[in-house]
């Protein structure tokens, strides 16, 4: 089923915290820095480190309801909504 979603999904998306970026490579299947001149990512997400740190610590499994449902972040996309990207951030 991961494979189904990481190929839904089928582009980097970046997560910016504060001063980092963490982008999560679905097609090579990965989590990694930035690269050099890779330019904006189709999906991103702006979220207080904070933020982020409190949900790795609990183990929180639903980002989409502990995060995006607080609407303590924000978003951009080029192109449509993927159903896939939120679904995995509820798995």
């Amino acid at each position: 089923q991961s494979d189904l979603i990481c190929d839904g999904i089928g582009y980097p998306v970046g997560l910016v915290m504060g001063e980092e970026t963490v982008v999560l490579d679905f097609p090579k299947r990965i989590v990694r820095e930035p690269i050099d001149g890779e330019g904006k990512y189709r999906y991103g997400f702006r979220i207080a480190p904070e933020l982020v740190r409190t949900v790795l610590r609990d183990d929180e499994p639903d980002w989409v309801n502990t995060i995006f449902l607080s609407t303590r972040f924000t978003a951009w996309r080029i192109g449509g909504y993927n159903e896939f990207l939120y679904t995995f951030f509820k798995c």
